[in-house]
């Protein structure tokens, strides 16, 4: 802000989507940075984007980022993911590169400059970091068709939203059967994403 201008409603405003949008670009550079090793396309870390979301709310009872995640074709989908990974890209954050999986193609995402990744990663609480690096162990190998499905059978928010729509994915949480369902699925991903792909 210029010497001698007011703080205005407007700035306030424009402070603080800039500091949410940063926050989830924080999270998301987190997800690729801990995926690093596999293959990893937007169906993937949209997916994980929403699990590390639950997974952090699970344990620690705090929503990780207030970014919306929003319903798309294939499941949950991170807010105009399609313009912050761009931005990643175009400051030089991360990497895209045309990639296909089966019939669909798209891009593989990976960190391109680990100081800038380092600088997003600060950003983020050691717990933050827990619940992101958990979100990726638990979808190693699957792909995003699996991920697609199983996020249809988990979220009770998706089912209900019409496309475009913000989920209130903690919905996915709130009542006592859903929650120790969901609880049971975090507690050993690993079993219960196999078995679902």
């Amino acid at each position: 802000m210029a010497v001698g201008e007011a703080e205005t409603p407007m700035t306030d405003w424009i402070r603080e989507e800039f500091a949410r949008e940063r926050r989830a670009k924080a999270v998301l550079v987190a997800l690729v940075r801990h995926h690093e090793g596999e293959r990893l396309n937007r169906t993937i870390l949209y997916k994980a984007f929403y699990l590390a979301h639950l997974v952090h709310m699970h344990r620690r009872g705090a929503a990780l980022t207030d970014w919306p995640v929003v319903k798309m074709p294939r499941g949950p989908g991170v807010g105009r993911g399609p313009q912050i990974l761009q931005a990643l890209h175009a400051e030089g954050t991360l990497s895209e590169r045309p990639g296909e999986w089966g019939p669909y193609s798209g891009f593989e995402y990976s960190v391109a400059d680990r100081r800038r990744a380092e600088e997003y990663l600060s950003e983020l609480h050691p717990a933050e970091i827990e619940s992101i690096v958990e979100a990726c162990r638990m979808i190693k190998d699957a792909d995003g068709a699996g991920l697609s499905r199983w996020s249809h059978e988990v979220s009770r928010a998706w089912n209900k939203a019409k496309d475009g729509e913000e989920l209130p994915i903690y919905a996915d949480l709130s009542d006592d059967e859903t929650a120790k369902d969901l609880g049971d699925r975090l507690k050993d991903a690993a079993f219960h994403l196999k078995n679902v792909l």
